[in-house]
């Protein structure tokens, strides 16, 4: 009998030591709004979905990203936006009329 609630016992704290180490690992994640300059949430969202890490979560409202991973992968992210996040290319109009006055 003894034997049996020592094993018990035993695997209690090793499935109470499993659920606080997973519930830390949830913890590793940060929730960030990121206000966007040039694009829309709605051109930014597929781009970075794809590079978010397992588990973690993207969603648009109005010209800001709600990501929420672990800071490692939001650096990444980061790093991605402020390359696709810049002004579009756009033709200036005055040189065209100019050439098609010609």
């Amino acid at each position: 009998m003894a034997k049996s609630m020592r094993r018990n016992c035993l695997l209690s704290s090793l499935l109470l030591i499993l659920a606080v180490c997973g519930l830390a690992q949830a913890q590793e994640t940060v929730l960030e709004v990121i206000d966007l300059n040039y694009r829309s949430a709605d051109q930014i969202v597929p781009l970075l979905k794809p590079l978010l890490a397992p588990g973690g979560t993207i969603s648009a409202i109005q010209n800001r990203v709600l990501v929420r991973t672990p800071p490692e992968n939001l650096a990444q992210l980061r790093k991605v936006l402020t390359a696709v996040d810049t002004p579009p290319n756009r033709l200036a109009s005055a040189p065209l009329a100019a050439i098609s006055a010609r």
